[in-house]
């Protein structure tokens, strides 16, 4: 009797975590016990503690890969509306020459037609750099098609067309990389799905593209949208300092984007200084001067838009021999 008896008090202490390892373990937690805790003798309680909140994830960025593998400077030569200082702007003419003057990405802007077709082209409207008139989005891709989008700036690129996303995107792949800029005025208000942005995020994956892009916009819902859409495609948020005073860890963490384009001559020192803090890769536009490319470069920055690849191309093959 007096075996099972204490066997029943022995249980009893184990359920009610009043063992001495118990009651050790509550001391532990508690920070009580011995001489400043609880009496000679007993154990105390176990205490409720909860359990410590999880560090925070770090979200890994999708990565860019370029289609370059032979391109060896740490800044990249990002050809702004492909060489548009040469052949014009948005046009499978200034891409080429862009890819063939060394950049290894090309930037270009896209907006929607009447009848839903990703078309690119810089403008709202159709008279800056085509025979046509009035809005794109007034325009079915036919009537576009008919266009001449190149004859404005020399007589050799007349018949020039505006190209769709989608043809681009097949020019492209295997070749070189492209930075999406989604035009403030393509963007619906409240349209998430069938708006712009699922148009493109559509196009990327069925042309293979979606790890050889930078999607950016002004408009930084676009740049949540496509987040949203496909979180493996790299976004990054364009930036106007007079229009958006908050910090820049801020704009990148709201959207949230891989990374941050703004023009050179907001790029201070510290900004820079705060990127590098924050691990968030700064793209400058747009600097076709060679004195101006180098001070980008001198501030640390990842890449630079410029209308003029061949000019930046030979500074940053300056600045690699020395």
């Amino acid at each position: 009797m007096k075996n099972e008896r204490r066997r029943k008090q022995a249980d009893n202490r184990a359920r009610h975590g009043s063992t001495p390892a118990a009651g050790a373990r509550a001391k532990a937690i508690s920070g009580r016990g011995g001489a400043g805790g609880s009496r000679p003798g007993r154990t105390s309680p176990p205490v409720a503690v909860a359990a410590p909140a999880p560090a925070p994830k770090v979200a890994r960025r999708p990565v860019l890969v370029l289609f370059d593998r032979d391109y060896r400077h740490a800044v990249l030569n990002i050809g702004h509306r492909g060489a548009s200082g040469h052949a014009p702007e948005n046009t499978v003419a200034a891409f080429g020459l862009a890819t063939r003057m060394g950049a290894p990405m090309i930037e270009l802007d896209v907006q929607v037609s009447r009848d839903g077709h990703v078309v690119v082209i810089h403008d709202a409207a159709l008279e800056r750099t085509t025979t046509g008139h009035g809005r794109v989005a007034d325009h079915t891709l036919e009537e576009l098609k008919a266009l001449d989008a190149g004859g404005w700036f020399s007589a050799r690129f007349a018949g020039e067309p505006i190209p769709t996303l989608r043809e681009v995107l097949v020019w492209a792949r295997g070749r070189v990389a492209l930075n999406i800029e989604i035009k403030t005025e393509a963007v619906h208000p409240t349209r998430e799905y069938g708006g712009v942005e699922s148009k493109v995020v559509g196009l990327l994956r069925r042309c293979g593209m979606r790890a050889h892009v930078l999607v950016s916009s002004f408009n930084h819902v676009a740049v949540r949208r496509v987040r949203r859409l496909d979180g493996a495609i790299p976004v990054a948020v364009l930036h106007v300092g007079e229009n958006d005073p908050r910090p820049l860890q801020e704009i990148v963490a709201a959207a949230p984007a891989d990374q941050f384009c703004c023009a050179l001559s907001e790029l201070t020192p510290s900004l820079a200084e705060k990127a590098r803090r924050w691990r968030v890769p700064v793209n400058v536009y747009t600097v076709n001067e060679p004195d101006e490319m180098r001070r980008a470069i001198a501030l640390g920055v990842s890449g630079i838009f410029t209308n003029y690849p061949d000019r930046l191309a030979q500074v940053l093959q300056r600045s690699r021999t020395g």
